[in-house]
């Protein structure tokens, strides 16, 4: 069996590095994950999805805790790796593309678009249809690394779990 992870530093790609390299909107990204439904049962690979980061910015000025990607996220994509993918050519001011593959994040929850129904006769809501907007939320891989922490200051002795090169 081969097992495969981010095991260093130079795996994984918190919001500080993230804007050293400097990464923007419009670089591509992979989404892993189990969508329900999509995969059979007797199947453990994830499905690959292809997107966007659809907006960094607010992350990066402190005005918001995630990004929103361009890829379409459904129920049992939670909690899977989004992965930054190397590119030959940039649309970032700087001409500067990405040429490494890293962890920036976890697919968080897809972005609802909703659409409201009003009665004619009464200007009341009458139904509310939500569908997918194609917009995904992904919290950075500095959320990870709080959590591990979190942990491991309430458990300790547990550093033993912890991979080696990581913080």
């Amino acid at each position: 069996m081969n097992l495969h992870y981010f095991k260093s530093d130079e795996d994984f790609c918190t919001v500080e590095r993230m804007q050293t390299i400097p990464l923007t909107e419009g670089d591509a990204v992979f989404v892993l994950g189990f969508p329900m439904g999509l995969v059979s049962q007797g199947r453990k690979d994830a499905i690959v999805r292809t997107g966007s980061i659809a907006r960094v910015q607010d992350l990066y000025a402190g005005a918001s805790q995630t990004m929103i990607l361009d890829a379409f996220g459904f129920p049992g994509n939670s909690g899977g790796p989004v992965i930054i993918r190397p590119e030959l050519l940039s649309l970032d001011r700087w001409g500067k593309a990405n040429d490494s593959s890293m962890l920036i994040g976890i697919a968080q929850s897809y972005i609802p678009y909703e659409e409201v129904a009003i009665s004619a006769q009464t200007r009341e809501t009458r139904v509310v249809f939500h569908s997918n907007s194609g917009l995904t939320l992904a919290a950075p891989v500095d959320h990870i690394v709080d959590t591990i922490q979190a942990w491991l200051t309430r458990n300790p002795g547990s550093d033993s779990v912890k991979p080696e090169g990581n913080p």
